[in-house]
């Protein structure tokens, strides 16, 4: 069979139609000593096994618990509350004239200090 001179594509494909015509069926004593093996290891591996709710069920707690819930618990709740004070510091301390933020003077270069737009025009 594994000899390349002797097997032609129209063989391998009956041999492929042979194997799709018959499904191989397990003994039925094979099965049962499959699932008692199957039923024995599980129970070895978790012999006292208690399935509990992942999440426990929820009463109606209301709209606050709700909004809790909707901000993420406390460490959603701690940086809202840390950005919003950092708001009302920033408010009261203010950040000066906006014109002082827009232009900063210390930022204030010129690039051609000796340049007049008068020389430009041929004036003087």
């Amino acid at each position: 069979m594994t000899d390349r001179k002797t097997l032609k594509p129209d063989d391998l494909e009956a041999l492929f139609a042979a194997a799709r015509g018959r499904a191989p069926e397990a003994r039925p004593a094979f099965l049962a000593t499959l699932a008692e093996g199957a039923a024995a290891a599980s129970a070895a591996q978790r012999p006292n096994l208690q399935v509990t709710p992942a999440v426990p069920p929820v009463r109606d707690a209301g709209w606050t618990a709700l909004v809790w819930r909707a901000l993420g618990g406390w460490p959603g709740t701690a940086g809202l509350a840390a950005a919003s004070l950092a708001g009302v510091a920033i408010g009261l301390a203010g950040l000066g004239p906006f014109e002082a933020i827009v232009r900063p003077a210390e930022a204030a270069v010129e690039m051609l200090p000796a340049f007049d737009l008068a020389q430009l025009a041929g004036e003087g």
